[in-house]
């Protein structure tokens, strides 16, 4: 991932994203001149480095990508400067279900 073409001008340090239907963690700090740097994640605690940036996706609220009948979700503390990722397992409603109104 190269992290110019997604957040140079964005003048904050985490920078939450949604519907790419898998969880992801990357930092701005990287050996690699201009790629990011990714950490592996899968249901667990993360405490961010206070000096770096970070993309954060906790994944699909339901459909992931890779199958599976489980919700992605997580929490961000402020107070510990932390990102927890979640699954939850179970029946997801079918695709596509409208309800009346």
């Amino acid at each position: 991932m190269f992290w110019g073409q997604i957040v140079d001008d964005c003048n904050f340090r985490l920078c939450f994203i949604g519907h790419i239907h898998f969880p992801a963690l990357f930092g701005e700090a990287s050996e690699d001149f201009g790629e990011a740097h990714a950490y592996p994640v899968d249901c667990e605690q993360h405490l961010l480095n206070p000096k770096d940036r970070y993309i954060i996706s906790f994944g699909a609220v339901a459909y992931p990508r890779r199958g599976g009948k489980y919700i992605r979700y997580g929490i961000y503390d402020s107070l510990t400067n932390s990102v927890e990722f979640r699954r939850l397992e179970g029946e997801l409603l079918p695709y596509g279900l409208c309800f009346p109104i």
